[in-house]
């Protein structure tokens, strides 16, 4: 009879926990972690850790939430892969990292987070995504709203630990052909150059796809500025 009772708990507990990892209509959602859980679950299980960074007057993070991170191959290959988390670039919050304490900078109105800012190489953009290494070494950042093709490429590049053997542009070329592993192809051209005045920031100049072009024309806390008609890969 205990045994019986015993089963019937562990049986409850696991449809518990499968249906906390699945949205009101009964789709897998990204597992998202804390910062400090990511962390602690890859130090004792190795794998690299995924960053989304947003904060929450950004409007291209709440269209990544509703249309990139809804996407069922990116929910199984962030899950699969990596310990994903979120990062809230304004958060109050203090987050111990490999012995340091990074807390809330003020800045007058507004304001950062330190780790947000170190995990960006300063580049306080967003949204971005951040690949953070399985030994925590290294930060592999990319700004702008993410598409689901253009994330896609992204996440099968890191976490298949593609970028220890060759960069990005190449692993590219050597997809091009592989029927169904991607939704699109990005072939390179002559490069275009496009000056993003950011609100709050400085002007900075990035090589960017044709489709990030008009990802970010439309974004309206953005300037375009475009040198050339061409496009280039990242």
């Amino acid at each position: 009879m205990k045994l019986k009772i015993f089963l019937g708990l562990a049986v409850i507990l696991f449809l518990s926990y499968s249906f906390a990892n699945k949205s009101s209509e009964g789709v897998e959602k990204i597992q998202w972690l804390s910062f400090e859980e990511a962390v602690a679950k890859a130090e004792k299980k190795s794998k690299p850790i995924f960053i989304d960074v947003y904060t929450n007057w950004c409007g291209w993070c709440k269209v990544m939430d509703r249309k990139t991170f809804t996407d069922a191959n990116i929910i199984k290959a962030v899950n699969k892969n990596f310990y994903a988390v979120k990062l809230n670039a304004e958060t109050r919050d203090t987050i111990n990292f490999k012995g340091k304490d990074f807390v809330f900078v003020n800045k007058g109105r507004s304001g950062y987070h330190e780790l947000a800012s170190v995990l960006m190489n300063k580049r306080m953009a967003y949204p971005t995504v951040v690949f953070l290494t399985d030994d925590m070494s290294k930060v592999y950042p990319h700004a702008g709203y993410q598409k689901v093709p253009v994330l896609t490429s992204l996440l099968a590049y890191y976490g298949g630990n593609y970028h220890n053997k060759m960069d990005y542009q190449t692993f590219q070329k050597s997809q091009k052909g592989q029927k169904g592993k991607f939704n699109r192809r990005f072939p390179l051209k002559k490069v275009t150059k496009v000056t993003f005045s950011i609100l709050y920031g400085k002007k900075r100049s990035f090589l960017i796809k044709k489709t990030s072009i008009e990802d970010f024309s439309s974004n309206k806390s953005l300037k375009v500025s475009l040198k050339t008609s061409f496009f280039a890969s990242r």
